[in-house]
This record gives C-alpha cells, sequence and structure tokens, in this order.
C-alpha cells in the first residue's frame, strides 16, 4: 500500500514552537555519537508521534504515544549505554529505517517534519552554502508496509539553519539564542578553546596528492606550514601559507595540491604544524596517501566462507587511502543486525572477515562506511541443501 501526502508550503523556523536544537552527526553505522535534541517551546503539551525526523542516515516516525511536555526536551541517541537522559534509542523505534546514501560531498543534514510533511525545523552542515545533497527526498516505510514519500525543500528556504563545516566525528551543533554553533560530541563545554586542524585529508590522482583541511579558532594564527616525510618520523616543510584569521566560531578551509612529488608509487605522510601568537605548536594529525593511480577508492566483495557452511559468508575489502571504516551487517529494511568491523584500514591492503553468526534464512545488506561514502553488497542465506 502507498499513501501519498502532498508537500505543502513549509512552516518558517519556529513557527510551530517545536525545534530542533542540538544536533551530533556522528555516522549513524559507523560510532555511537549520533544524537537529535527537540525542545518544545510552546506551553502545551506536544504529541510526537504525528511528526516524522529525516536525516542523511535515517527516517523515523516517533513511536505511537510519545508526548513531549511544554518548556521540555526530547533526546534521541543511537544507543543508551553510557549516555544518560535518552528519550528514544532510535534502533528501537519500530518506525525507523537505515538510508543508503550515497554520500556526495561533505556535510549532514537533519529536518522535522508535521503530519502533512511541511518541514518545521531543519538544520545541515558543509564547506559550503549551496549543498548538492540538497533538496532531499525519500520515503518513510512504516511497520504496517505504509509507504510515505516526502521532499525537502532546497538550500536557499529559510527552514534551514546552516553552518559551513565538513564531516567530522568528534563535534556536533546546537542552537543557541537562534544561532547555530560548533559543540563537542563528547559533551565537552567545547571542543575547540583554542586553534586546531580538523578533517585533515590526503587524496591522490593525476600525480598530484590534494590535501583539505578546516581550522577552527585560528584567529591567533600567522602562518601554516605543510610539512611531508617518506617514513613518517623526519618531515620537511614543503609549503607555507598564512592564515585566514577566521573569527573565534568561524571554521576556515583549506586546500593545498602537493605536485612536486619525488616519485611515484610511493607511501607519503603529511601533516601540519603552526604556532599561536602564545607561542604554543599546534600539530594536525598525520595522513598517509600512496601515489599509484586506482579505479576505485574502495572495493568490498561478499563470497561464501571457506568453511562452506550455507550460513557462513566471507568479507573482503580493501581501501585505496588509509581511512577509518566500519562494516555492519543490516536486514533487508535497513535494520541494523550486527557491526562487524570497526577501525583503521590502511592503504592498498587486503583485509578479510568471515561473518559464522547465526542469522535466520532471507536477504541482508554487508554495508562498508568510510570517509568516502558507503558502499554495499547485498546477501542472501539459504538452509542447507539436503
Amino acid at each position: 500500500m502507498c499513501l501519498c501526502i502532498a508537500l505543502l508550503s513549509p512552516v518558517a523556523h519556529g513557527q510551530a514552537g517545536l525545534e530542533i536544537t542540538r544536533f551530533i552527526p556522528g555516522d549513524y553505522l559507523a560510532n555511537n555519537l549520533h544524537e537529535v535534541e527537540l525542545y518544545n517551546g510552546t506551553g502545551r503539551t506536544i504529541l510526537l508521534d504525528q511528526y516524522y525526523l529525516v536525516t542523511r542516515d535515517y527516517t523515523l516516525r516517533f513511536p505511537s504515544g510519545t508526548r513531549l511536555y511544554p518548556g521540555t526536551t526530547y533526546r534521541m541517541a543511537k544507543y543508551k549505554r553510557g549516555k544518560p537522559n535518552i528519550d528514544l534509542e532510535l534502533g528501537q523505534a519500530p518506525d525507523f529505517l537505515i538510508r543508503f546514501y550515497e554520500k556526495k560531498v561533505e556535510g549532514n543534514l537533519v529536518a522535522l517534519l508535521n503530519a502533512r510533511l511541511q518541514p518545521i525545523s531543519a538544520f545541515y552542515h558543509c564547506q559550503r552554502p549551496d549543498a548538492p545533497f540538497l533538496p532531499d527526498s525519500g520515503r518513510f516505510i512504516l511497520g504496517n508496509r505504509t509507504v510515505i514519500p516526502y521532499r525537502l525543500p532546497g538550500y536557499a528556504h529559510p527552514v534551514w539553519g546552516y553552518f559551513p563545516l565538513g564531516e567530522d566525528p568528534a563535534i556536533g551543533f546546537e542552537r543557541i539564542r537562534g544561532e547555530w554553533r560548533v559543540i563537542s560530541a563528547t559533551q565537552d563545554l567545547n571542543l575547540y578553546p583554542v586553534t586546531a586542524f580538523i578533517d585533515f585529508k590526503a587524496r591522490y590522482q593525476d600525480e598530484v596528492v590534494t590535501l583539505k583541511w578546516n581550522t577552527a579558532f585560528e584567529d591567533q594564527l600567522t602562518r601554516i606550514e605543510i610539512q611531508r616525510s617518506a617514513n613518517r618520523s623526519t618531515f620537511r616543510t614543503i609549503a607555507k601559507l598564512d592564515a585566514q584569521k577566521g573569527k573565534t566560531q568561524q571554521v576556515t578551509g583549506y586546500t593545498y595540491p602537493d605536485s612536486q612529488l619525488p616519485g611515484q608509487d610511493s607511501i607519503w605522510y603529511y601533516r601540519l604544524q603552526a604556532q599561536d601568537r602564545d607561542g604554543r605548536l599546534i600539530e594536525s594529525k598525520v595522513v598517509q596517501v600512496v601515489t599509484r593511480e586506482v579505479p576505485v577508492p574502495f572495493w568490498l566483495e561478499v563470497y561464501p566462507a571457506r568453511t562452506q557452511l550455507p550460513k557462513e559468508v566471507g568479507i573482503r575489502f580493501s581501501s585505496a587511502y588509509s581511512q577509518e571504516v566500519n562494516i555492519a551487517l543490516l536486514s533487508a529494511e535497513g535494520q541494523l543486525i550486527h557491526l562487524l568491523f570497526q577501525g583503521p584500514v590502511f592503504a592498498t591492503v587486503q583485509n578479510l572477515l568471515e561473518l559464522t553468526t547465526d542469522i535466520a534464512e532471507g536477504t541482508y545488506w554487508i554495508v562498508a562506511s568510510t570517509e568516502e561514502g558507503r558502499f554495499y553488497k547485498k546477501l542472501r542465506v539459504t538452509a542447507p541443501q539436503p
């Protein structure tokens, strides 16, 4: 059954008195940081089961009977463990569905829709204001198999709040006095009290290593040094950039192409270094890149395991770049069943997992979440033949 509902003109931000006030994007499949918080600014109790929530990673209809009282907040998170005062563990909601979103750009979104699918509160972050992932569209698939299509308005609509920052699992956003600000995903008072390099990445293509990063609280910086090493221990400065002197709450993006490579088919290490006005040394993490052209950034394969038992499968994967990778087993409807792998994957190294978990017959998805996006393979489990 398909229930089609017309999308009417969106309500202006804050008009309904129910709004999103906190968003920690994380990555729903990759880590335990994801949170969303709603605030009821009205003088009446609101039935949340009349509302829907959309993020890049999932769609959700609030469970039946969910209430939010006047002047109170409602917190949703991936897991309850270690997180007090969580009102909804997202994976336990009956009308919760993982979205297989093909990631085109760093960034994320969250939007709250009313019963008529009108967005009443929404926020996104990415490194450019005209986010290519908006307008967003999709479907709410309910437990009774009802399908409700929706479409969010484009980035220029006033319902959207915006912050110019790419992906970083350690940060979140909070709406304070009508303005969105960066906060810590680990609930520290301030994630970046001093200058910090964030989102530092290196990619090789067409004989050039492109370095990208952001800085936060860089108003005390004067110059940034880019350093390269062949052995990860001895670094040499290859370029010096003048800092752009962003304001305290502003996150500033940088790009630097390194085309003066001593040789091809090699492994190189990069880091950023600077001193602030107080003389403190600031360093980025070290990133690794292989100067070799590769056809795809990430490769994933699912095949029968070596034991040949029908319910055991093997998973092979490799990455063109050193990056964090998470691999999960999902049901056909997108529900998370098991997190199979979580950790660093090094450039060009072949990795092998064997899944021996006892799972019922049916169709599943093996999903790999990487810094480049998501990659998934269908898995069918059948009973042994007599």
